[in-house]
């Protein structure tokens, strides 16, 4: 969504009027909590995994990955190492102005909070539900761990060795349980190439089309997922495959196939989740029905033809185009499909998305966008697309694993935004060790209040310009394809900068301080 919080003015799409900015200071809220840590399982074959969390249990060791759980043979395991320490969760009351300096000479210091941004929603584009696992699956996978891991990862040779004893059953087994493996720690395309060669075994088997179904969709294929689906009803058609396929459908936006789905699989056995969801997209489908649609090379837009101008039509797809070439340049990727966009009123937007009465736009793999009462392109609309489409490239370049802080601040970096005009501000507030750590803007930015989501919008973006400095667009490039890859955010920023985050915080510090040395050590104000 648009999210403009170092604006001298911030601007919000449905309106034409500006809102001034309230000048307050900022309160940091950091307290120490605990939190919990990664356990690693060493086993006696000298491999070992890294999970959330390992439990003794009799004979055997209990684990869970996300939500899912696993068992070994205890006979099997060498030792757990279990995690401990404290994290930093946001809460307490040490206090800090973000101190500005307007541009021109007769500008003076006051104690102002950039503009508040408006935090990203919570998207709405529907999970698919993975597959629940059997006690026979779970008896097999035990055994099969030993036989298909090495040093945490799926070793494919011991995948090859069970195919060669001829058995298609264990074989697709295993190959399921190497998917499994890779979807739960974060490998969604290496999970899909093992879906698919589990079928090679049993094409018709309902498990293997529904874990294929579930990584193609994890992997934004969402096409190929509702072909998946599509089979999946006539091998196995019941309550639970029509509503996978209605789930396949939507992400699709295919919303009249998806009505037809959670239909037939209300009436195959009625579900509470089911029948909301059916409301939710026939509601949509409703809005949808009346609004027109046109295309260029990359973008589908739809929108509602009395309320949005022919003229408007043609600078929304022009500006998007344009942006797109930008963006595949900087970022070295070319998205496999096109992508929609959806202009709204404002009732419809906020009725459709659910999104909060801040929200500024929201993208769910489609950019939804509320527009009422513009008319013609403006820079502050340019801003918002450019930010938005911003996201679709990083969402799909990373498949959905970017951490926030990166995100949004490239998506604000990409609309040509700059910390300069707060520089001063950033060094007083790191001189001071107030910023909030990077470790915790991994997460929504939604779940902070107003203060604290200025202060982390700005470090996002002062991340993001010191990462472009730094190591130039390649590099960010490359740590986007390090998450794509499934490596965790602190793993994939080190891989390409030999830093962890620690040394990111610490090194911005040094940058600001030598940047703004004067501001960084001067008195604050009250």
């Amino acid at each position: 969504m648009s999210l403009h919080p170092f604006n001298r003015r911030r601007w919000c799409i449905s309106e034409t009027a500006v809102l001034r900015r309230n000048v307050i200071s900022v309160v940091l809220l950091v307290a120490l909590a605990p939190v919990a840590l990664a356990d690693t399982i060493h086993f006696k074959n000298g491999t070992f995994i890294t999970v959330d969390k390992a439990v003794e249990n009799g004979a055997r060791v209990d684990y869970s990955v996300g939500a899912t759980k696993y068992t070994v043979p205890k006979s099997s395991v060498e030792r757990i190492d279990h995690a401990s320490g404290l994290g930093i969760s946001i809460g307490s009351t040490a206090q800090t102005n973000l101190v500005t300096v307007g541009p021109g000479p007769a500008a003076t210091p006051s104690p102002v909070t950039p503009d508040v941004p408006k935090a990203r929603a919570s998207r709405t584009r529907l999970p698919m539900v993975r597959p629940a696992i059997s006690a026979d699956e779970s008896k097999q996978r035990a055994a099969l761990l030993d036989r298909i891991l090495a040093n945490g990862r799926v070793y494919d040779g011991g995948l090859w060795k069970i195919e060669q004893e001829g058995n298609p059953q264990l074989s697709k087994v295993a190959y399921l349980e190497a998917g499994r493996f890779e979807l739960d720690h974060g490998h969604p395309a290496e999970a899909v190439q093992y879906f698919e060669h589990a079928l090679t075994f049993a094409p018709e088997d309902p498990v293997a089309l529904e874990w294929y179904m579930v990584g193609l969709g994890e992997i934004n294929k969402d096409a190929e997922a509702a072909a998946v689906a599509e089979k999946l009803t006539r091998v196995a058609p019941d309550a639970t495959t029509f509503a996978l396929l209605g789930l396949a459908y939507y992400n699709a936006d295919r919303l009249a196939d998806a009505v037809g789905a959670f239909r037939q699989s209300v009436a195959l056995r009625p579900s509470d989740w089911v029948q909301k969801v059916l409301e939710k997209t026939q509601h949509e489908l409703e809005v949808q029905s009346n609004f027109n649609q046109s295309d260029s090379w990359h973008f589908t837009l739809r929108y509602e033809g009395g309320k949005t101008p022919l003229g408007l039509q043609r600078d929304l797809l022009d500006t998007l185009e344009e942006q797109y070439r930008d963006l595949s340049g900087q970022l070295g990727y070319t998205p496999a499909e096109n992508i929609s966009v959806i202009l709204y009123t404002n009732t419809q937007f906020f009725d459709i998305t659910q999104a909060p009465s801040w929200a500024g736009g929201v993208n769910d793999g489609k950019l939804r966008i509320p527009i009422s009462g513009v008319t013609g392109m403006t820079p502050e609309l340019q801003h918002v697309l450019k930010h938005e489409l911003t996201h679709s490239f990083v969402r799909m370049i990373t498949r959905g694993s970017c951490p926030s802080w990166l995100n949004e601040g490239l998506a604000q970096l990409m609309e040509s935004r700059s910390t300069a005009y707060y520089g001063p501000a950033l060094a007083q507030m790191f001189h001071a060790k107030k910023e909030i750590p990077f470790q915790y803007l991994d997460g929504p930015f939604a779940r902070l209040n107003a203060k604290q989501a200025a202060v982390a919008y700005a470090e996002a973006l002062l991340a993001a310009e010191y990462l472009q400095q730094s190591w130039g667009m390649d590099g960010v490039e490359h740590i986007l394809q390090h998450l794509g890859d499934g490596e965790s955010p602190d793993a994939a920023l080190y891989e390409v900068t030999q830093m962890h985050y620690s040394d990111l915080e610490e090194n911005i510090s040094r940058y600001l301080q030598q940047k703004y040395a004067a501001s960084a050590t001067a008195p604050k104000t009250e």
